[in-house]
C-alpha cells in the first residue's frame, strides 16, 4: 500500500532519500516502475552513496583478519556505490543460516550459468564463475543500515563458526 511519496511500507522515510530544500531534481533512469521513480525524486543521491560507502569500511575494517573470511574487493573503487559487501568463505551457506539466525539477510549472489539445463548442466563453460559460487555470500552496506547496525553484522560474521 502506498503511504505518501518516498515512504517505506512501514510509514517511514528511507535516511538518506529526504532531498533537501532546494536541491535540483536529479535525472531518473527510463526504466523504473512508478513507485520507484516517486522514491527516486526524493532521494539525495550523495548521500545515500556516501552511507554505503561508509559502511562497506566499516564492515571491511571489522571483518579485517576474521579467519576463514576474505574480502573479494578490500578496497572500493572511486566511484563505486556498493550495495553489498562480498566475502569468500568455505561455506557460504552455512554462514549465511548463522547470520539469518541473528536477524541479517544477505544473498548468494553469483549464479552458475546452465544450471539445471539438460544437456549443458554440469559442462562448465565458466568454471572461475562456477568456483566462486561455491564461496562467495554478500553482506548488506545499503544506506538503510545503520552505523550500529553495521558493526553488529561485523560482530555476528565473527561469532560464527566457519
Amino acid at each position: 500500500r502506498h503511504r505518501g511519496r518516498g515512504r517505506t511500507r512501514s510509514g517511514r522515510r528511507p535516511a538518506a532519500c529526504a532531498r533537501p530544500q532546494g536541491v535540483p531534481e536529479m535525472p531518473r533512469p527510463k526504466l523504473m516502475s512508478n513507485a520507484a521513480r516517486r522514491i527516486w525524486s526524493n532521494c539525495d543521491s550523495a548521500a545515500v552513496a556516501s552511507t554505503r560507502r561508509a559502511n562497506y569500511r566499516v564492515l571491511a575494517a571489522a571483518l579485517a583478519g576474521a579467519p576463514g573470511i576474505a574480502l573479494v574487493h578490500p578496497e572500493l573503487g572511486r566511484d563505486t556505490v556498493p550495495f553489498a559487501l562480498l566475502v569468500r568463505c568455505a561455506d557460504p551457506v552455512a554462514l549465511q543460516q548463522c547470520l539469518l539466525r541473528q536477524g541479517f539477510e544477505t544473498e548468494l549472489p553469483i549464479n552458475r550459468f546452465f544450471a539445471g539445463i539438460p544437456g549443458v548442466e554440469g559442462q562448465a563453460p565458466y568454471p572461475a564463475i562456477d568456483a566462486l559460487a561455491d564461496h562467495v555470500l554478500a553482506l548488506p552496506v545499503h544506506q538503510d543500515m545503520t552505523p550500529r547496525q553495521v558493526a553488529k553484522l561485523g560482530r555476528a560474521v565473527r561469532a560464527c563458526p566457519i
